[in-house]
């Protein structure tokens, strides 16, 4: 249970830096509030959310799962080739057509 609400608290961090960075807002614990409202705001926000979370129906594993497949699916529609040539330097030349990694 401490190391679940201790992962809301980090996640919270990493998401507010990201989307701080993203807008080019403020972005670091050592401002006040009033200094970087955006960044405080995420925070606030992504902890209320990983909080409430925990009380809701929802398997995490199962969430998880589906969140690999939708980031597979992802990375496949963008013609991610890191994703291709990744595996096709663990097995070989893999069939259909032929891409340059």
């Amino acid at each position: 249970m401490g190391t679940g609400l201790l992962a809301i608290l980090v996640l919270a961090g990493s998401a507010g830096y990201a989307v701080a960075e993203l807008f080019g807002w403020p972005s670091t614990l050592e401002a006040n509030f009033p200094q970087a409202v955006g960044f405080y705001t995420i925070v606030l926000a992504a902890t209320v959310i990983g909080f409430a979370m925990g009380f809701l129906p929802l398997n995490p594993i199962q969430l998880l799962v589906w969140t690999a497949v939708i980031n597979v699916r992802d990375r496949a529609d963008n013609g991610d080739d890191d994703a291709y040539c990744d595996k096709q330097n663990r097995n070989g030349p893999l069939p259909g057509p032929s891409r340059s990694c």
